[in-house]
């Protein structure tokens, strides 16, 4: 019940970040987008988690995920669609 409590917290902080990102400046926003893109895939891995991996085992998103990531926030700041 504490993880889904938490989650819940986290999610409600992701929704609340997005929003102050549009709000930035065009050229800032690809740098703080792509952290909070990464961030965000972490906590969706970590959801799918049961609590004891989460607290013994490192989670982590693999640089393949890591690089698409990038290629896709780039594309999109390029294309102005951020």
């Amino acid at each position: 019940n504490a993880k889904a409590a938490i989650e819940a917290d986290i999610e409600k902080d992701f929704k609340e970040a997005y929003q102050g990102i549009l709000n930035l400046p065009v050229g800032a926003r690809m740098g703080v987008l792509l952290a909070y893109k990464y961030y965000q895939r972490l906590f969706e891995k970590i959801k799918r988690l049961n609590v004891e991996v989460v607290k013994n085992e490192r989670v982590r998103v693999p640089n393949g995920k890591k690089l698409v990531l990038l290629a896709e926030t780039y594309f999109k700041y390029r294309l102005n669609l951020l």
